[in-house]
């Protein structure tokens, strides 16, 4: 695959557990190409931007780096960052980006269930992984909205307070 068609395919499969961009994508192609992981494939008629396939010695870093324990991971959300400052601003704009947030939920929530009636084969999974990584998505998404009310809750309980 294309650097653009590999994070294309992330923010299909894999967005509502990994996100990956174009300024994370290519220096590790890099890396790997480094590496002795990928290869550079000849162009093709028409073909935009350097495509790459994985060597064998990728397929065994792959497969040495999925039998590693994983890392604990590391959350970064503007929303909930800002919500740890509540205090700095008037309840009314942390209820606006509540709003916002819980929209974009939503949506996410809204799309993630849907991509279930067209199940997709990864490579190197089967269908039956995809559904159930789906599946922990929705249950992520519902989560984080449960929360939202319960956050609203308490926001406009402290708005009435002062």
């Amino acid at each position: 695959m294309s650097g653009y068609k590999i994070v294309e395919s992330c923010n299909v499969w894999f967005s509502h557990f990994w996100g990956e961009s174009y300024g994370q994508i290519y220096p590790t192609l890099k890396k790997l190409l480094a590496n002795g992981d990928v290869e550079k494939l000849p162009p093709q008629d028409g073909q935009r931007g350097d495509v790459y396939k994985i060597t064998a010695k990728g397929q065994e870093t792959l497969e040495d780096w999925l039998q590693t324990p994983a890392s604990v991971p590391t959350l970064r959300d503007e929303y909930y960052l800002k919500f740890f400052s509540a205090s700095a601003v008037p309840v009314t704009l942390h209820l606006e980006h509540l709003d916002r947030k819980r929209q974009l939920l939503k949506d996410s929530l809204a799309s993630t269930k849907m991509s279930l009636e067209h199940p997709q084969t990864v490579p190197g999974t089967g269908t039956d992984y995809w559904k159930l990584m789906v599946r922990a998505g929705i249950l992520s998404y519902e989560a984080e909205l449960t929360w939202l009310d319960e956050a609203e809750t308490f926001l406009k309980h402290r708005k009435k307070r002062r």
